[in-house]
């Protein structure tokens, strides 16, 4: 039965509900073992006490709650348990106690409330241990001694709810960690990140096998907490354009970084002990105080608003450095290190002339103008010395290695700029890669400039931007406080060598220039940026392997979004572009999507009520391009390979356009499973044009539907899909001969007349089997399908009409019970038509047409009667 569109997002919207229930409730701890701590308020009790459990002591994959106020207490081993949380509703004495025994938690311990874990000795194992939730959650964990291994995430956070900006806070809500001494191992640690958190290390060793991160993502403005002695306040921190309307619109042309208002508060106090991490990010509202012990990490990052305190202790970095925020040295300090990345140019240090430098020669130490060497305690450097502002040169037989930090100022590698294993190199002013290696690890570049590209050599990282909203020069990057913004274009020109990215190339203002060499990425996006950026992927050379590749892509599209209570309401827009041009060369993709829409928050249209504040908006941490009205995507084709499993094309229900336009006949474009054209997609095609279909699988949904249909047509617009009319659509060497490649059928059935070759989905060429490469199985089995009403009036019944129909030996068309219409045919001996019967339409001049097919296949047809039936 065919689906309006509606009826299918309805169907599907159910299935993904229902779905999601399924997943989130298998998800569930089994009700069935779970068991509650029921031992008398405010005394100790045995765990292995069946007495002290409501239902029996834990067992492995126990649900286990300890929220009466009582005391469990663990002195042997054997205490298992899946998810344990402890809830004590008042303060009081600890929750549970490890004294000498062993607990095995598999999956997570979450601590709220005035809940609180003491560990006097044994071992403890878990997946996750959290620490705080709630606004008015206290809780507690001190270890005396033992060992707690965390194998995943150690989080300390009261309050990592958001609350409307009027919200009375609670007085100090926060989660603490003592390490008196013993042994605490994680996967990652974070303290205060949005909430309160605390970690105090007085002995014995924390061991962050990834990151520790101290504080929140960015400074709220709302302090919880007296500030720390000598530690700088900051007020809010908004990033524009802006300007405030009345205290509940924000009125952003053309774009707002906004920040939560969600409280973080994080404090590391390291007194003695050793503190081992492979990084350390201390956040814009966090505090690292060090009097004592040992900190031992590859790479260490202030942020701007964090705070480095270092009073004592030593400090062992062996990657790099990165100040942004306030690094404050009140004894000596020694930085030893052969190699990595030292980076003080964008922060404030207090106590310079304690700082002293010893680097290698493959090391990199930047500065600002106002930080002059002999501003240090001490400088030996036998690595590169550069003063942030001007272009950073690596210049040839120079190697900048096991470096880990940003680097603001553009750069030009002829040399070797390597990152430490694992880590990163961000680049946030553009490169210059010519006939070096410039290895960034996970790091990202931004190009905002035109000097940026590669001739010959390897540039590989995580992503790479191509222009939108920065500072105004490269000096203001990492700064402090207001930073004005202002949108930049960006280029970047690859006439050779090869780009590896781990993650996207993503275009939003300028454009990238690929006319020799190899770039590989794992998703491509040309997304205009906000206010009108036209990006433009000029192609004349070179091979461009993605997984995909997505042109236009929208995320945003409306008139009034609530954020968080804050209407932000959009001017008017300048139109947006994005665009392909393919000239020449190479692009291997799993799926090409031009137009697609994937809208990521909910949008509210100016004519509708706010959003109430109960639904909050987080956009933190993401771009938010705000695009105006046309907005359109092109994909044009003049030439070269294009190698894909799918292209889909056109946005849904917007007043927007999505083009795939072919204008050369030599063009060699091959799919594996199809392309499908949807309801705002545009397609022109040259006489000659060709698309081979080849390799491809059929498989059904769960609606019947088959997925990765060959021929998809979800629009109602024949003239704008006129370029069919000079299509060949090729589907051959179908690799499982069980399967069916399928066709829709989408044009109003007319019957056998020549009207019905006139703006309806006519088809240049219909050819079932590879007509070139029989030799080679170029066998194929097709079906026609009506799964949607391309007609305005969906009683009519829908046909196909092509210009010429070919059908290989060895082939079969199933009509499906739909009428198919054709000009003329070659039908090879040993063909199948099945399902109905193929009809020919007269047509004046059809001996015209028989000479063209006759030169197009070089004599290959081959006339006969074939089976019709």
């Amino acid at each position: 039965m065919k689906k309006s569109p509606l009826l299918r997002g309805a169907t599907w919207m159910c299935f993904s509900l229902a779905m999601w229930a399924y997943v989130g409730g298998a998800a569930c701890p089994a009700e069935a073992s779970d068991t509650t701590w029921i031992g008398q308020a405010g005394s100790v009790g045995d765990w292995f006490d069946p007495v002290n459990w409501s239902n029996g002591v834990p067992e492995a994959g126990a649900q286990v709650i300890v929220k009466n106020n009582g005391r469990a207490e663990i002195l042997s081993p054997g205490a298992l348990a899946a998810w344990l949380y402890l809830r004590n509703p008042e303060e009081g004495d600890w929750s549970l106690t490890l004294d000498g025994g062993a607990l095995e938690v598999d999956q997570y311990i979450q601590i709220d409330g005035s809940g609180s874990l003491r560990v006097v000795g044994g071992l403890l194992k878990t997946g996750w241990l959290t620490a705080g939730y709630y606004p008015e959650d206290h809780t507690r964990i001190r270890q005396d001694s033992g060992s707690v291994e965390v194998a995943g995430l150690l989080s300390l956070s009261s309050h990592v709810v958001p609350m409307p900006m009027d919200t009375i806070v609670p007085a100090e809500p926060k989660s603490v960690y003592e390490l008196i001494n013993g042994s605490l191992t994680t996967e990652r640690s974070k303290v205060g990140y949005n909430g309160y958190g605390v970690m105090r290390q007085v002995n014995g060793s924390h061991a962050v096998a990834k990151d520790l991160t101290i504080g929140g993502p960015r400074d709220s403005g709302i302090s919880m907490a007296e500030p720390l002695p000598g530690r700088p306040v900051w007020g809010p921190t908004v990033m524009g354009p802006f300007e405030i309307a009345d205290p509940l619109a924000l009125r952003a042309a053309p774009q707002v970084y906004i920040p939560v208002p969600v409280m973080s508060d994080g404090r590391y106090f390291l007194e003695g002990g050793g503190l081992t991490a492979d990084k350390v990010v201390v956040e814009n509202s966090g505090s690292l105080v060090q009097t004592g012990g040992s900190l031992t990490a590859r790479y260490l990052r202030i942020d701007s608003h964090g705070w480095f305190k270092a009073d004592g202790g030593s400090v062992s970095l062996s990657a790099g450095l990165d100040v942004r925020g306030t690094m404050t040295v009140e004894t000596p300090l020694f930085l030893t290190s052969p190699t990595g990345l030292f980076n003080f140019s964008n922060g404030q240090i207090d106590g310079a002339q304690k700082i002293f430098l010893d680097l290698g020669p493959q090391s990199l130490l930047i500065l600002n103008s106002a930080q002059a060497v002999d501003g240090f305690g001490d400088v030996e450097s036998e690595g590169l010395i550069h003063v942030k502002g001007s272009d950073l040169e690596i210049a040839a037989g120079r190697t900048v290695g096991h470096a880990w930090g940003q680097i603001d100022d553009h750069v030009r590698v002829r040399g070797m700029l390597r990152t430490a294993p694992g880590g990163a190199v961000d680049l946030n002013w553009g490169v210059k890669v010519e006939g070096g290696t410039a290895e960034l690890g996970v790091g990202n570049v931004r190009v905002v400039n035109d000097r940026s590209g590669i001739s010959e050599g390897q540039l590989q990282g995580q992503t790479m931007t191509i222009g939108g909203y920065v500072p105004e020069s490269a000096s203001e990057v990492g700064s402090a406080g207001m930073v004005p913004m202002v949108q930049k274009a960006g280029n970047f020109l690859q006439a050779g060598g090869r780009v590896d990215l781990g993650g996207d190339l993503a275009l939003k203002y300028g454009g990238y220039q690929l006319s020799d060499g190899e770039l590989h990425t794992s998703i491509t996006k040309i997304y205009p940026a906000s206010g009108g950026g036209k990006p433009v992927f000029l192609q004349t050379g070179g091979k461009h392997v993605t997984e995909i590749l997505d042109i236009g892509a929208t995320m945003i599209v409306g008139n009034v979004m609530v954020l968080n209570g804050i209407s932000l309401a959009m001017g008017n827009q300048e139109s947006s572009s994005a665009q392909y041009l393919m000239l020449g060369g190479e692009i291997e993709a799993g799926t090409i999507y031009v137009g697609r829409l994937n809208v990521l928050w909910q949008v509210v249209p100016a004519s509708t009520d706010l959003l109430s504040s109960a639904t909050p908006l987080d956009i933190s941490g993401y771009d938010l391009p705000l695009l105006g009205d046309p907005y359109n995507c092109t994909f044009t084709i003049q030439g070269g390979k294009v190698r894909a499993n799918r292209i889909n094309v056109g946005l849904t229900d917007l007043n927007s356009s999505a083009t795939l336009a072919i204008l050369s006949a030599q063009a060699d474009i091959q799919l594996a499973k199809g392309i499908t054209f949807n309801e705002s997609a545009v397609f022109a095609a040259v006489p000659g044009s060709r698309i081979v279909i080849a390799n491809g699988t059929t498989e059904l949904d769960w609606t019947g539907r088959p997925m990765n249909v060959a021929l998809d047509i979800q629009g109602q617009d024949a003239a704008a899909l006129s370029g069919l009319g000079n299509l060949a659509l090729v589907i051959g060497n179908w690799p499982d001969q069980t399967l069916y490649a399928y066709i829709e059928a989408a044009g109003a059935d007319k019957g056998a007349v020549m009207a019905g070759f006139v703006d309806n989905f006519v088809l240049g060429e219909l050819a079932v089997g590879h007509p070139w490469d029989m030799a080679n199985g170029g066998s194929a089995r097709v079906r026609l399908m009506d799964s949607f009403d391309n007609q305005t009036q969906a009683e009519l019944a829908e046909a196909v009409y092509v210009k010429h129909l070919f059908v290989a030996e060895g082939s079969t068309l199933d009509l499906n019970g739909l009428n198919l219409y054709y000009l003329s045919a070659d039908i090879g001996v040993g063909a199948t038509i099945i399902g109905g019967t193929a009809i020919q339409v007269p047509e004046p001049g059809a001996a015209g047409w028989g000479l063209f097919w006759a030169v197009m296949t070089l004599g290959r047809r081959r006339k006969g009667t074939g089976t019709k039936s």
